[in-house]
């Protein structure tokens, strides 16, 4: 047992020369095995806590810290959560308690984090802009019209991340100051039109569109899924939520397209 706790301290060390060299993913790896050879090891805990927060600084997302990572919480947790959290790695990293090198930088990178994401303001600006969105419809709500985007079709949407539409433009102003989001929480999707088959077979892949389609107006939109690729035509007060794609079954954000020309419906 004492060979394991020598062993395990020389691996601590290490850990530490490599903390001390911002070379956190190294450290973490040393003190890991610090940690296997004897879990009891004082310090252990808290230093691989202040590894897993400046490792979570590291990667970002289309440029940004991710801040839920770097404060261990799940995008869709609640205040609550987030403010247990908080309080748990504070007590390990505050500089008061917690004299190891990198403590202090791992302590203001949470407070950074808890600072934005308990602010609801701040973090519904900052879940627009990495594109979350976690009112997400379960079920979704059936598309007025449905169509493949082919080959050559333009729809002239931009792609901030991989997978996924840039973030939504404001919402057309209205008489009501309740946003399209809250809305779409409290009304029952509609039913998706039953679309007839057309006497002209179509190609492999494009959905069959009704014969005549309905003209799109102020209450309704076009967008795209960024998986499939199968663009649908919502009411508009699903503008610029995360709905759950019919075809795919994988979550998209929607974002208000061009219409398509009626050659490509």
């Amino acid at each position: 047992m004492e060979c394991n706790k020598d062993e395990a301290l020389r691996a601590k060390s290490v850990a530490e020369s490599k903390l001390e060299q911002n070379d956190f993913a190294g450290s973490k790896k040393f003190a890991l095995k610090a940690q296997n050879l004897y879990p009891g090891l004082d310090g252990i805990s808290p230093m691989l806590t202040m590894l897993d927060v400046y490792i979570s600084a590291e990667k970002k997302i289309g440029g940004l810290t991710d801040w839920y990572g770097v404060l261990g919480v799940g995008l869709s947790a609640d205040d609550d959560a987030i403010k247990k959290q908080y309080r748990k790695l504070a007590l390990m990293l505050h500089p008061d308690k917690n004299n190891s090198s990198g403590a202090e930088g791992a302590f203001k990178l949470i407070s950074e984090a808890w600072s934005l994401l308990s602010d609801k303001a701040q973090r519904s600006m900052y879940n627009q802009t990495m594109g979350f969105n976690f009112k997400v419809f379960q079920h979704g709500p059936g598309p007025l019209m449905a169509q493949t985007a082919g080959p050559g079709s333009s729809t002239h949407a931009t792609w901030a991340h991989a997978g996924g539409p840039s973030p939504c433009t404001a919402p057309r102003p209205g008489p009501s100051t309740e946003s399209p989001l809250s809305k779409s929480t409290k009304r029952k999707p509609p039913a998706p039109k039953t679309q007839k088959k057309s006497a002209k077979s179509s190609p492999a892949g494009v959905s069959k569109a009704a014969p005549a389609p309905p003209v799109q107006t102020a209450d309704s939109f076009w967008t795209i899924c960024g998986q499939c690729r199968i663009q649908y035509e919502y009411n508009m007060m699903y503008r610029c939520t995360t709905l759950l794609c019919p075809t795919c079954k994988r979550p998209f954000m929607a974002a208000e397209i061009p219409r398509p020309t009626k050659s490509k419906l």
